[in-house]
């Protein structure tokens, strides 16, 4: 017997015996466990869309942020020093500005920007290419400039 059936059943029979319809009590009682079933279970349906959203939402910007960079950068990782070094495209960052990717290697580590956003790192030991994901060049959706590009006033962003 299903539980829609037994609960208008208990119904049915506790309107009977308090002085009420069976009719009555059957239909209302079947009723209620129909929509407290329904209930739960679109609550549970509810539940688990907006998780999967809050999910969503929570890993669209780390997408963008890491994987979305490396597949941008991507196309840059098979350039050289030699490439890279006297091309008008790219340019090479200075102290500060190449700080966040040095390793605990002695010589430092070369970094350079691409005008349209790729970022290599070269080593500082034998000029090869920095691929430990620590220290490895990443996409920059916005290059850093020179503040003197900006204002007129020295340093850099």
């Amino acid at each position: 017997m299903s539980r829609t059936a037994a609960a208008g059943m208990v119904g049915g029979i506790t309107a009977e015996l308090t002085g009420g319809s069976f009719e009555d009590g059957l239909q209302s009682a079947a009723f209620t466990q129909l929509f407290n079933d329904n209930a739960v279970e679109l609550r549970n349906i509810a539940k688990s869309y907006i998780s999967r959203q809050i999910n969503a939402i929570k890993a669209a910007p780390t997408s963008w942020h890491f994987e979305g960079r490396d597949a941008r950068n991507r196309k840059f990782a098979s350039f050289s020093i030699d490439q890279v070094e006297n091309a008008e495209c790219w340019t090479e960052m200075p102290g500060l500005q190449s700080s966040a990717h040095q390793d605990e290697i002695p010589g430092d580590e070369r970094k350079f920007i691409h005008e349209e956003g790729g970022e290599l790192v070269f080593s500082g030991k034998d000029n090869s290419l920095v691929t430990v994901p620590v220290y490895k060049g990443t996409y920059n959706y916005i290059n850093a400039v020179a503040w003197s590009d900006v204002n007129g006033v020295g340093g850099f962003a």
